[in-house]
């Protein structure tokens, strides 16, 4: 009988064991997932940037590029004329 205590009492310190690291490696996979998702919302927020930024200069390379070959320039100064309201 005093074996079959002995043998319980280390089969429960090794399941005891066995469920605190398996929490542990729980709580770790979680965090990790939590900082990923961060990580995640934050690469999405600055491939957003670079799209807004890539389309600007795109637009104003396409509106520059039309321009000349419009022969379009910047009026001058005595060809406009000021309006009041």
């Amino acid at each position: 009988m005093n074996r079959l205590n002995i043998l319980l009492l280390v089969a429960t310190v090794a399941s005891a064991l066995w469920t605190v690291e398996l929490q542990s490696h729980i709580r770790q996979q979680i965090y990790l997932v939590g900082k990923g998702r961060e990580e995640e919302i934050r690469l999405k927020n600055e491939y957003a940037d670079l799209q807004y930024n890539y389309s600007h200069d795109v637009d104003t390379q396409v509106v520059g590029e039309t321009a000349a070959r419009m022969k379009m320039r910047l009026p001058r100064a005595d060809e406009t004329i000021k309006v009041n309201d």
